[in-house]
Order: C-alpha cells, then sequence, then structure tokens
C-alpha cells in the first residue's frame, strides 16, 4: 500500500482522462486500467478506516494505494484490483447450478477465513458480486473495513444472511407458494433466522440449503439448478 499526493486537479484530470465505472452514494469508480479502479470519493475525509497494510486476496478488494490531498492528511481516494460480478443484492441467475452456489461459498468463505481479525464492514448484497465466468464471489467497497480482534464470526454471520437474502428474493420464497407443509416450516424459520443479525450460526446458509433441497427431492424427480427450488 502506498501513499500518493494529489491535489484538485489531478483528481479532476482522473475523472477525466479514464473510463467511468459506477457511481454509489460515496463516491465514483473509475478504471485506470483493465485490472485497476480508483474510487474518488464525493468529499475528503479527515479520518478512513482503510489501513488495512499488505493484506492481498483474488477475491477481496483490499485498497493498494491511498490518496491524500496536498499539504494535508485528508483522503480523497484509493486504488483496488478490478473485480467482476453482478451484485447478488436481487438475487442470483435462477439457472445457476446449486452444486456450482455451493462451490462458489465454500470458496469466499475460506477466502474471508484467511483475515480473521479484519471486521468487514458493509459485507452486504450490493458489494458481493457473483461472477458466472469464474464461478466466484467477489467482495468490493472494502474502505470501512478495519482491524478487529476475533471479527471472523461476524463477518461469516453477514455473509450468510446476505446470501440467504438473495436466495430467497431469487426463488421468490413465500409462505402461500409452498404447497408441503414441511417447506412452508422451514421458510418461515430461516425467514425469522435471517431477520436477527445476533444469531450467528456459521453453518446457517449450508443447512438453509442442504435442507430446502432435501425437501424439495421428495416432490421434484431432479434438483440441480436454483430455479429447481421454486415454488413446490
Amino acid at each position: 500500500m502506498g501513499k500518493v499526493l494529489v491535489n484538485i486537479i489531478d483528481i479532476l484530470e482522473i475523472e477525466s482522462n479514464n473510463t467511468f465505472l459506477a457511481k454509489g452514494k460515496e463516491g465514483s469508480c473509475y478504471f485506470l486500467n483493465k485490472d485497476t479502479v480508483i474510487k474518488i470519493f464525493k468529499t475528503v475525509r479527515k479520518y478512513k478506516n482503510i489501513y488495512i497494510k499488505d493484506h492481498t486476496s483474488p477475491n477481496i478488494a483490499f485498497p493498494k494505494d491511498i490518496y491524500y490531498l496536498e499539504d494535508s492528511n485528508l483522503i480523497k481516494a484509493y486504488t483496488m484490483n478490478y473485480l467482476k460480478g453482478k451484485d447478488i443484492y436481487l438475487g442470483l441467475d435462477s439457472s445457476l447450478l446449486i452444486d456450482n452456489l455451493i462451490n462458489a461459498y465454500n470458496k469466499i468463505r475460506l477466502e474471508i477465513e484467511k483475515f480473521p481479525n479484519i471486521y468487514m464492514a458493509d459485507l452486504v448484497g450490493v458489494n458481493i458480486l457473483y461472477d458466472n465466468s469464474s464461478n466466484e464471489f467477489n467482495i468490493i467497497d472494502t474502505s470501512e473495513w478495519y482491524k478487529l480482534k476475533n471479527s471472523l464470526i461476524y463477518n461469516i454471520n453477514n455473509l450468510n444472511h446476505s446470501l440467504l437474502k438473495s436466495l430467497f428474493r431469487t426463488i421468490d420464497l413465500e409462505e402461500s407458494n409452498f404447497k408441503s407443509d414441511k417447506l412452508r416450516k422451514l421458510y418461515q424459520e430461516y425467514k425469522d433466522l435471517i431477520l436477527d443479525l445476533e444469531i450467528h450460526d456459521l453453518d446457517l446458509f449450508m443447512n438453509f440449503i442442504t435442507e430446502l433441497v432435501s425437501y424439495n427431492k421428495e416432490y421434484k424427480d431432479k434438483v440441480k439448478t436454483i430455479s429447481d427450488l421454486k415454488r413446490n
């Protein structure tokens, strides 16, 4: 991680000379090259929790260079590796194979577990991307992360809750859609669980997938994709 001194003219040149990627409530992102993105904040920051020195990951967009305004300790931007994918907030592709979903989940969970003392604030659906070509989840927008002892349980908990919410949206889980009392009860049980962020069951997501697949197999010949989990 390096420190880069810039002025307002430098920032304006970056914005005008590089390809726009996306805009959010904090600022906008631009490609510096095909592999690197810079996030420019709308306002300068007196303090920002982006001092995660020397951490790298193929699936987590850790900050690389921090851009400070000259003659100040105010942060205006930071760079990160470009990670592909579509955010999971509104759901997942219903044609996604369940086995692929499980494999992608296990991989990103193992990646998160490499950093047990970093609290991944704002680990929610809009910041979790799914890349279909590689069958991987990628995590972006890490500027609010900070060092915190024994934070792993919170990180996995937030990952599980975000993925369950996304899965519910994908398969349109509503109690009225179920002919099976078992499935209706299962849905309600997990719906109640994800509303309570204080419940830290690290197997919550995998347990739900396992139970849902098992119950669906009682009513269908095959359960291979997410769409096979719909309306039973």
